[in-house]
C-alpha cells in the first residue's frame, strides 16, 4: 500500500491515508474487488481556493517489484530537497512549518471550534504553497485566527512539542518573533515583487539575497549564479573573499569569488564565466556541518 500511494504522489497527486476492509483481508481466498468508477473520490479535501486531486493508476499492480521500488525511490528523492525549495521561498517558512506542525500534532485541546478550523485552514494553505505566500499570487496568506489564539494554541502544546528555537531562545520569544510575521500584513507582503518603480529585491520575500539591493545585484552580477537554482542565496561580500584561491590549476581574482549560502551550509564559492563546473576554493564551516572540498557548483 505504500508504494501505491508513492507511486501516486509521484505523478502529482497528495499522498492518500486508507486501510483495508477488515472483511476482505479475512477471507484470503476471496480475489480483490476494484472499487466500481463511481464509487472513487477524486476530492480528497477543499480549502481556502485549492482542491485537492487524487488519481487512480491504471496498470500499476501489473508492474514489477524493481518498478515500484523505483517509483518509491523517486519520490523519496524528491521529498529530499522538500525543505531546500521552503527556504528558499521565505527565510522564516521553515521555523513557521515546524511551529505549526508541532501544533497540529501535539495540541491537546478542542478541535472542532471556528478559530481551530480557521487555523487548519491557514496550515494547508502553508502545505500546499511550500510557505506562508500563495503560491500563483504571491501574497502573504492572511491567518482567520487572531494572534491571541495562536499563543494560545502554542502554549497548551508545549507539554510535548519541540519547537524550532535558536540557541538561547525560548517559546515566548519565538512566538514574539513570528507575530509580526504572520499577523502584519505590512510585512513581508509579496514573495516576489514585480511592480514598477520598487526595488525589486529588498521588496520581496524571496530568500536569494540578505543584505543586497536590486542595484547591488546588477552591479555586482556574476554570470551563472544569480537566478542560479543550485545557490540559495547570494550574499555579496566580496570583502570576505581571500586575496587568492586555489582553483585546480589557476589561481581565481577574489572578484570571482561569491560567498554563497546553502541550507546550512556556507562557502566561498569559485565561479567562472562559461557555466562550467568548478571546484569549491575555501570551506566555511558552520556548526558541525561542513561542505567537503572537491564538490561542485553549477
Amino acid at each position: 500500500m505504500r508504494l501505491r500511494l508513492l507511486a501516486s504522489a509521484l505523478l502529482g497527486t497528495s499522498l492518500l491515508h486508507g486501510c483495508g476492509n477488515s472483511e476482505t483481508e479475512s477471507a484470503p481466498l476471496a480475489a480483490p474487488q476494484a472499487p466500481a468508477e463511481s464509487e472513487f473520490l477524486v476530492e480528497a479535501d477543499r480549502f481556502a481556493d485549492v482542491r485537492v486531486l487524487r488519481y487512480q493508476i491504471p496498470g500499476w499492480e501489473s508492474l514489477s517489484l524493481q518498478q515500484k521500488k523505483l517509483a518509491y525511490f523517486l519520490t523519496e528523492a524528491g521529498h529530499s530537497g522538500r525543505d531546500i525549495m521552503w527556504d528558499q521561498n521565505y527565510r522564516h517558512n521553515l521555523r513557521i512549518r515546524r511551529t505549526l506542525e508541532e501544533i497540529v500534532r501535539h495540541y491537546p485541546g478542542d478541535r472542532t471550534t471556528a478559530d481551530w478550523n480557521a487555523f487548519m485552514t491557514y496550515v494547508k494553505q502553508v502545505w500546499f504553497a511550500n510557505g506562508i505566500h500563495h503560491h500563483y499570487s504571491g501574497d502573504k496568506f492572511t491567518p482567520g485566527f487572531s494572534s491571541d489564539y495562536f499563543r494560545t494554541l502554542a502554549r497548551e502544546s508545549a507539554a510535548n512539542a519541540t519547537w524550532p528555537l535558536d540557541e538561547g531562545q525560548n517559546l515566548d520569544q519565538l512566538l514574539n518573533l513570528l507575530d509580526p510575521i504572520l499577523f502584519d500584513p505590512a510585512v513581508d507582503a509579496r514573495k516576489t515583487e514585480t511592480a514598477a518603480g520598487v526595488d525589486k529585491v529588498t521588496s520581496s520575500a524571496v530568500n536569494f539575497y540578505s543584505g543586497v539591493t536590486e542595484a547591488d545585484v546588477v552591479a555586482e552580477r556574476h554570470d551563472g549564479l544569480v537566478g542560479s537554482a543550485h545557490a540559495k542565496r547570494v550574499v555579496v561580500d566580496l570583502d570576505e573573499a581571500v586575496d587568492r584561491v586555489d582553483a585546480g590549476d589557476r589561481v581565481v581574482d577574489p572578484r570571482d569569488v561569491v560567498r554563497v549560502e546553502i541550507g546550512e551550509v556556507a562557502a566561498l564559492v569559485v565561479l567562472n564565466q562559461q557555466l562550467e563546473r568548478v571546484p569549491l576554493g575555501v570551506v566555511l564551516g558552520h556548526g558541525d556541518r561542513l561542505l567537503e572540498p572537491g564538490h561542485d557548483v553549477f
